[in-house]
């Protein structure tokens, strides 16, 4: 990163995570303000260095709720996707010693809420293990644990949805958990990326079996036959998308249902590309894969 927009960048971050010192709330201007570009097009290099920042003052956290959310939303946002530059998975494991302390502020649903964004963006950089510690909560308890709806709840299954490293075994049971609440546009996103054809960056022996999502795209068509849902396009389109490998690939019986469905509906044309003939995904769509953009010049297809 250039050294004058790093060093502003450090002492605004600097200022704002010390006693007595900035609002945290107003931040992210000021750091947009100061490198003269929206945080969507900061560089690579210059969300790194900004991250060795948030680190060095992980305990200005401590200072209130406005601290602790300020640093789990920034800190999230800079080491974002938890891989894609020299050394990532040791800004990963630095961060995750959070994780042991978990959310200071309890009380404050914003904590809360940035608690789950933080770590699944930066899903990517978290180990099996580490990605266990999310899901098996969840499974004891057979449901999100807050209510339905509710802005925390809803990151908690984003969270879910972006653990590509559990087994196969273990997403399709969240995966069947969603299913048996009522679904709304998190659950559906969440649904999507567990039982997608084409990984985001897990191994491709952690996908769900095609049986399973064959299954769930059966039971969305047939949830969503007279109720328009755009979320419900998303996870179609993941389940079935085409790769060319029969291991991965539902039925093309399926594949048709779906383009007929994503047709009378208005889908973008891109989707029914997308299940009828395969691609590389866009930015665009690579942002919602992800629940947001990713760094520019990082793309998540370009070394698979």
């Amino acid at each position: 990163a250039p050294a004058g927009p790093a060093c502003w960048c450090e002492k605004l971050i600097r200022a704002t995570f010390r006693a007595g010192g900035d609002a945290p709330e107003g931040l992210t201007k000021r750091l947009e303000q100061a490198t003269g570009t929206g945080r969507a097009r900061w560089p690579l290099p210059l969300l790194r260095a900004m991250w060795e920042v948030m680190n060095d003052v992980v305990e200005g956290r401590r200072l209130g709720f406005g601290h602790e959310a300020r640093w789990l939303g920034l800190t999230g946002f800079v080491l974002r996707p938890g891989f894609g530059m020299a050394a990532d998975d040791w800004r990963v494991s630095r961060t995750w010693r959070v994780f042991h302390e978990g959310v200071l502020n309890g009380t404050s649903e914003p904590c809360r809420a940035e608690w789950w964004i933080l770590w699944r963006r930066v899903a990517g950089g978290l180990t099996q293990g580490q990605q266990e510690q999310f899901a098996m909560p969840f499974l004891a308890a057979r449901r999100p644990g807050k209510p339905k709806g509710s802005h925390e709840a809803a990151e908690m299954w984003r969270l879910l949805g972006s653990l590509e490293r559990l087994t196969a075994k273990t997403r399709v049971a969240i995966g069947e958990a969603a299913f048996r609440g009522e679904l709304d546009s998190a659950t559906l996103w969440a649904l999507g990326r567990l039982g997608a054809r084409v990984p985001a960056y897990g191994p491709l022996n952690a996908l769900v079996p095609a049986e399973v999502a064959e299954d769930w795209a059966q039971r969305l068509l047939a949830l969503y036959t007279e109720r328009a849902e755009e979320m419900a396009n998303f996870a179609l389109v993941h389940l079935t998308r085409k790769t060319d490998d029969r291991h991965r690939d539902v039925s093309p019986e399926l594949r048709a249902a779906v383009i007929a469905w994503l047709e009378g509906r208005g889908a973008a044309p891109r989707s029914l590309e997308l299940v009828r003939d395969g691609a590389t995904l866009q930015e665009e769509e690579e942002r919602l894969v992800f629940g947001e953009s990713l760094p520019p010049g990082l793309s998540l297809e370009a070394g698979r």
